[in-house]
């Protein structure tokens, strides 16, 4: 008898975790076949991202045909590329090859034979720069004083130089200008947004060959 009733009670059990798994599956959020379907668009891209693309083709002097290159690759990525070709006097498409292939930024550099020093732009030495250029702004010190720098950049830090260089050239906007403006966490579609108004037009590339790393390398790539 004993052995009967301890049988009904966990049978008992048994029904009731099944039954409180039934209702929280019941309960749980579930995905329609319509969301496997239609998934979420991506987010509109933020505000002045297109100024961002017009300005860079524009600085380093590329014409439409990099429109084509666009859908390959996201534009931050297309600018630094067009940099590192100009910088290198490379074909685009054979860099954009490089970087579709998985490629960071640096080594992509180093494959057509530019220094790491090439992504270094000048900064007032005896500024108090903090993130996202606190790092670029030490190297840069190294390199003015003239001492040995092992520069090491993440493609996130290559490309927020990069747009740090076209803003400046592109808009004549002091290099620490758009620094304090990063600093205040400020997204740079928001800074050319900011700076947009005919003023491109003025072309000010004042740091263009001002920078390290310009004009060594060309031609000596190691594909």
């Amino acid at each position: 008898m004993e052995r009967e009733s301890r049988k009904n009670a966990l049978l008992r059990k048994s029904i009731m975790l099944g039954l409180i798994l039934l209702f929280a599956a019941e309960g749980a959020p579930r995905a329609s076949a319509a969301d496997d379907k239609f998934p979420l668009p991506p987010p509109p891209p933020l505000p002045g991202s297109d100024l961002a693309y017009k300005a860079a083709k524009d600085f380093f002097k590329f014409t439409q045909k990099v429109d084509p290159l666009a859908k390959v690759l996201p534009p931050p990525d297309l600018s630094v590329l067009m940099f590192l070709a100009r910088e290198a006097n490379r074909p685009l498409d054979h860099l954009v090859d490089l970087r579709r292939k998985g490629l960071p930024f640096p080594d992509i550099a180093a494959r057509i034979g530019l220094p790491p020093t090439v992504f270094l732009v000048p900064m007032p030495v005896d500024a108090r720069v903090g993130p996202p250029y606190g790092k670029a702004h030490g190297y840069w010190k190294g390199h003015k004083h003239g001492k040995p720098v092992k520069i090491v950049f993440s493609d996130a830090e290559v490309i927020d130089l990069v747009h740090l260089r076209i803003v400046s050239g592109f808009y004549g906007v002091p290099v620490i200008d758009v620094v304090r403006m990063r600093e205040k966490g400020t997204p740079f579609p928001g800074i050319y947004e900011h700076h947009h108004g005919g003023k491109g037009k003025k072309h000010k590339e004042r740091h263009w060959d001002d920078h390290p790393g310009k004009g060594k390398g060309k031609g000596k790539g190691r594909d």
